[in-house]
Parts: C-alpha cells; structure tokens; sequence
C-alpha cells in the first residue's frame, strides 16, 4: 500500500478558484435552462463537483427514483458539464459545454479525487509530484 501524503504534492487549485468556477457554471446552466427542469447526474468522482452545483442551481431538480429513467428516455439534450478536462483522456463524441479547469495529463488528488483512497477531502486541488 503507498505511503501518499500530502507532502508528495503541490498546489495545483485553490478551494476558493474552484467556487468561482462552481458559481460559474451554475450560473450558465441557469440561464440556459431557465423555466426548464433539468436532471443533473453526479458521476462517480465528480460528485462534489455535481453536489456543488446542485446547491448553487435556481432551478427546479427535483427527483426521484420512479422518473429518473423516464426523464433520461425523453431528454431534448444531454450536455456534460466537468470541473477538470483532460483533453487526452477524452475519447468521446458528446462535447464538453462547461469546463471549469483545464488539467492536462496531471495526476490530481482533492476535491473528491483521491490516490488509493487518500486526500479525497481536501478542499483544495493538488497534483502529484511523484
């Protein structure tokens, strides 16, 4: 098991760059879905991203179980909205609308993202040194 610490990284983004950014998107996403109700889907690791947003949206989301795959049968659109783009790692045909940071090929940690289950709570971005 690795012995990460925090010492193995450096500061890539700032808790308070990254609420900008959340504030950001929410706000473009409020615009473009104003009198709409839009279902908004947290993937995996970028769930805080997701839960963030969802606390910033002024748009009426509310969910439940029994329409969640009735809703996605009948969407007009699907748009992706990340925290962290890595264009190389992209491989897919449906574009990006809201990008909040691009992140290269780096190897990041914080945020929700995590090096063997380490450092997923930090507030802040970092990128693995070594």
């Amino acid at each position: 098991m690795s012995t990460f610490q925090l010492d193995d990284c450096k500061l890539f983004i700032l808790s308070e760059q990254i609420e900008l950014e959340v504030s950001k998107v929410a706000a473009q996403i409020n615009r473009d879905y104003k009198g709409k109700s839009p279902l908004l889907i947290g993937v995996l690791n970028g769930v805080f991203f997701a839960a963030d947003l969802m606390k910033r949206l002024d748009l009426d989301c509310e969910l439940t179980i029994n329409n969640l795959f009735g809703m996605l049968k009948k969407a007009n659109s699907i748009e992706v909205a990340t925290l962290l783009y890595k264009p190389d790692k992209y491989k897919f045909d449906l574009p990006i609308k809201h990008v909040g940071f691009e992140a290269g090929n780096k190897f990041v940690v914080g945020y929700g993202l995590d090096y063997n289950g380490r450092g997923r709570n930090y507030k802040d971005i970092y990128v693995l040194t070594d």
